[in-house]
């Protein structure tokens, strides 16, 4: 679920960021959209982090959040010449390197498959990539002339539709159970895998 709203977010970010913060935010906007794809890629570590530190083992997390303010520092220091961009940009590598640590360290530690958890993650990465490049698609096709307002319910709108069509034809029966669970029906066997 938090994929397609990280990626939305990333997408709309040329309309919603003058929207609420008004004219003068331009520069905000590519440190908006590319911390908004970090939160995509880390999030899902997460839950994996929280497991870990539920069950007595907090270092993990201290890994993954060691290892990522290494990168942000690192990378902030060496991508200074990209202007306010090099901020996004090093948000986004930081997770990137915490998500790599917490799924490689974490999960072999929590007897997680990392190829497995990978495996369903790929169907909610790739339909939001796809819903993404519709989205910005759209938003480059729309009229100069057509008030933010409208162009962004236009973008989410294009998202949500977008989104649910690629999700079906790739994961089909998780799409389902996650409908089911969502309507308070969960029948058996269909939650496997899915988070209550």
């Amino acid at each position: 679920i938090t994929a397609p709203v990280f990626m939305g977010l990333a997408c709309v970010a040329p309309v919603l960021i003058p929207l609420l913060a008004g004219p003068g935010w331009e520069e905000a906007v590519p440190i908006a959209a590319l911390i908004a794809i970090g939160g995509m890629v880390l999030m899902p570590s997460q839950i994996l982090l929280a497991a870990l530190s539920a069950a007595g083992r907090p270092q993990h997390a201290l890994h993954a959040n060691l290892t990522g303010l290494a990168v942000l520092s690192a990378a902030l220091v060496a991508l200074s010449g990209l202007g306010t961009a090099a901020i996004g940009l090093a948000r986004l590598l930081a997770d990137v390197a915490q998500t790599t640590i917490v799924v490689g360290l974490g999960g072999a530690a929590a007897k997680v498959s990392r190829t497995g958890l990978l495996r369903r993650l790929a169907p909610a990465w790739a339909s939001a990539a796809g819903m993404g490049a519709c989205v910005v698609g759209v938003y480059a096709l729309m009229p100069d002339d057509v008030p933010r307002l409208g162009v962004l319910a236009t973008l989410v709108a294009t998202g949500v539709v977008t989104y649910a069509a690629l999700l079906f034809a790739l994961a089909r029966a998780p799409l389902r159970a996650l409908i089911a669970v969502a309507l308070g029906r969960p029948h058996p066997g269909e939650t496997e895998g899915i988070a209550r």
